[in-house]
């Protein structure tokens, strides 16, 4: 994966997922709830305060799935 320099990824995981699976099981299978991109840029515009799940002022931000 590669990403612009100013970005930041962040992960969020249901809790069950991370106790029921190893590390390398969530990794492979991609089990994730949501993964936001987020540039400097977006960070600033948000007040550095990222929500999940994703309210109307995120709408702009990269997110996957």
């Amino acid at each position: 994966m590669s990403l612009p320099n100013d970005t930041l990824s962040i992960f969020i995981f249901h809790s069950d997922t991370v106790s029921s699976y190893p590390w390398q099981t969530i990794r492979t299978e991609y089990k994730i709830l949501k993964r936001y991109d987020l540039s400097i840029a977006d960070l600033e515009r948000l007040n550095y305060k990222v929500s999940y799940p994703p309210d109307n002022r995120m709408e702009n931000v990269k997110m996957y799935p």
